[in-house]
């Protein structure tokens, strides 16, 4: 049998199963950064104020920054050349501490941080495209493929 690639939801309904899953979207890749603001800056406790807190900061970070100017333009094979990229983030209020990369009122994060993010949910989205594919392969179902799209993941890995 000839694999004809592209996979459409609807041709998975012949009785092949799914054996890997995982939740890989877009959102899923903010919630990864939004997780590494919140280690960053768990000590922060200063920022805890009647008008700010730590959490205020980060959702505007992840939707002013990295939604609408990062993550559609980030490019994985530029940031992975050389690991000592960096792009700031204003964070007004934030003190100084260079061991953490926090200059006063931005954090530093390195570009290899977020290529990582990216990274993890791309290739969760590859073995799922790669285990439907094995799986209609088993059952000898014709699957025409085409390139998959995917929006929101700019240029990367």
């Amino acid at each position: 049998m000839t694999l004809i690639m592209l996979i459409r939801h609807r041709r998975w309904d012949s009785g092949c199963k799914h054996v890997y899953r995982g939740l890989h979207g877009s959102s899923y890749i903010n919630q990864g950064f939004r997780t590494l603001l919140e280690d960053l800056l768990a000590d922060e406790t200063y920022f805890n104020t009647e008008e700010s807190t730590i959490q205020s900061c980060i959702e505007k970070i992840i939707i002013n920054e990295f939604e609408y100017r990062v993550k559609r333009t980030f490019d994985c094979y530029k940031a992975s050349e050389n690991p000592k990229l960096f792009k700031f983030f204003d964070i007004p209020g934030l003190r100084a501490n260079p061991e953490k990369g926090f200059r006063r009122g931005s954090v530093r994060i390195r570009l290899y941080k977020i290529v990582e993010i990216f990274s993890e949910h791309l290739e969760g989205i590859a073995r799922i495209m790669e285990e439907q594919m094995l799986a209609a392969l088993e059952k000898e179902v014709k699957v025409e493929v085409r390139p998959p799209a995917l929006t929101g993941y700019g240029s990367c890995c």
